[in-house]
């Protein structure tokens, strides 16, 4: 069903201008996808109580420029460490109940343990380690990379640099606008050749920045992956990259 979504052919306006005709692609099959591909549904089992979440977002909103926001913030904190003990202490209380006043066998209480080990450890392993800066304690991924985004947006500025010249930049950028590449010689690329580099890619690698997966590209229709192949040829030729290649997404690890 997702090939049968997918345009077989695009507009001569589209295919004049190379970002239009990356933006044709793209969103061809992100809508293809979307009708056609099932959502996977995530099941989480220990899903903490909603007022426990409640409270994990007021503490996320909880500012802490004062000595007065930072106490507030961390009996918050231990608020929500409370609870959550308070909660895994009910489901143990639970399971003993559940099981009846004579146990027979120990085996649902080592199956709980493992659960709750392994669960540990791969909160464990997707974890960032527990950041300090400024005297604050910083748990949460989210906050950690966003205080190192801003280290690295600072740090990578060309405003930061004293010895950076911004004229010279200018001028190169100038110079760089009005002089044309060509590549003599070149054979552009044949539906064969695309598709033995499709061949290649990897299909359990994660989505980048234009929220393509390998395995759209490598399941698209052959009327598709001449558009596909009209794209990357048009690249060559004209020696200008789409505006959306120039994008990234940068996880930490």
């Amino acid at each position: 069903m997702y090939q049968n979504l997918l345009p077989k052919v695009c507009s001569a306006l589209v295919t004049n201008d190379i970002n239009e005709l990356n933006e044709f692609v793209i969103n061809s099959m992100l809508i293809a996808a979307e009708k056609s591909i099932p959502k996977k549904r995530i099941f989480k089992p220990n899903k903490l109580p909603e007022y426990i979440l409640d409270i994990i977002k007021l503490k996320n909103k909880q500012k802490r420029r004062t000595i007065l926001e930072k106490q507030k913030f961390n009996l918050l904190k231990k608020l929500i460490d409370d609870e959550i003990k308070a909660v895994k202490n009910k489901h143990w209380l639970d399971l003993v109940k559940s099981l009846g006043k004579n146990v027979i066998s120990s085996k649902p209480f080592w199956r709980k343990i493992n659960q709750t080990k392994n669960q540990e450890k791969e909160n464990k392993k997707n974890q960032i380690p527990t950041l300090i800066m400024n005297d604050i304690r910083y748990t949460y991924d989210n906050e950690k990379a966003l205080i190192f985004g801003n280290i690295l947006e600072s740090t990578f500025s060309d405003s930061n640099d004293q010895y950076f010249d911004e004229i010279f930049k200018e001028s190169v950028e100038n110079s760089l606008k009005d002089k044309i590449f060509k590549i003599d010689g070149f054979k552009p690329f044949s539906i064969s050749e695309l598709n033995i580099q499709l061949k290649t890619l990897n299909r359990n690698s994660a989505v980048g920045h234009d929220k393509i997966h390998n395995l759209l590209l490598l399941n698209s229709s052959n009327e598709f992956k001449n558009i596909i192949l009209l794209l990357i040829n048009k690249t060559i030729e004209n020696n200008i990259l789409p505006h959306g290649w120039k994008l990234a997404t940068i996880t930490m690890i």
